[in-house]
């Protein structure tokens, strides 16, 4: 791998790992929804562009940051022109499409214009080498199957939650079913990063066991198909992100 190759890999990764703190771990569903607000707005581009600075260690860069406190900006704000309802599939994918094209056109400008080794832009990159951009790699697969996953599969299903006319005392515990989702996908990305898809097998029957009452009832038929479609959407974006780790994994390291 050149210099040049490796700049824009490290920013690649960086960006989008620094996106996922910022977007989903640092902010919260009520800050999220109150976007409209100018100061829950500027709150929100301030840690992101606080979380750019401090993640990719481009500390030479002070242009970075501000440029994406800008952009990022700007798409939220189109998201909350455009879309009244933003917690629909069509808001999110338009919202998070843009950010991650902003994170791959910055990487390629980086990689244009850089005039220095990789080491002597980035302070992680030189105290730590190779074992920063497997750290980066890794905060970002748990946080796509845990809170990004979460979001994203209660998204996905909504439009099949709001057909269903359920009895409160009937929902189970307040978002248990959210964290056993994070569970279990955080579960299937450790089992597919140890090559152990066996244990993947065992868990979707395991799972399939317990909601064995839920099925069996034909009076909860699309209470039923509900779960199963979450559950494959799960699996499909735990399943996922643990072979891109892998794969990416190895090209950084080959």
């Amino acid at each position: 791998m050149n210099e040049l190759t490796e700049i824009r890999n490290y920013f690649l990764l960086s960006l989008f790992a620094s996106h996922l703190v910022s977007d989903f771990l640092l902010q919260s569903a009520s800050m999220a929804s109150s976007k409209h607000k100018p100061a829950q707005l500027l709150k929100h581009l301030f840690i992101t562009a606080a979380t750019i600075y401090i993640i990719t260690g481009a500390f030479n860069l002070w242009l970075l940051p501000v440029l994406f406190f800008v952009v990022h900006g700007i798409i939220d704000l189109l998201k909350l022109k455009f879309f009244k309802d933003n917690k629909l599939l069509i808001p999110f994918l338009f919202d998070q499409i843009l950010h991650f094209i902003t994170i791959i056109l910055a990487a390629l400008v980086i990689e244009h214009y850089s005039e220095q080794p990789l080491k002597d832009i980035s302070w992680w990159a030189n105290l730590f080498g190779n074992n920063y951009f497997f750290f980066l790699l890794l905060l970002s697969a748990l946080i796509l199957v845990s809170r990004f996953g979460s979001l994203f599969v209660d998204i996905s299903v909504k439009p099949l939650l709001d057909q269903i006319e359920m009895d409160n005392s009937k929902r189970g515990f307040i978002n248990g079913g959210k964290i056993i989702g994070m569970l279990e996908r955080t579960l299937i990305l450790l089992f597919v990063i140890s090559d152990n898809f066996s244990a993947v097998g065992f868990l979707i029957a395991a799972k399939s066991i317990f909601r064995f009452g839920e099925f069996s009832n034909p009076n909860n038929r699309k209470e039923s198909e509900y779960i199963i479609i979450g559950t494959m959407i799960s699996f499909l974006l735990a399943i996922g992100t643990g072979l891109a780790f892998i794969y990416i994994s190895k090209y950084v390291s080959g």
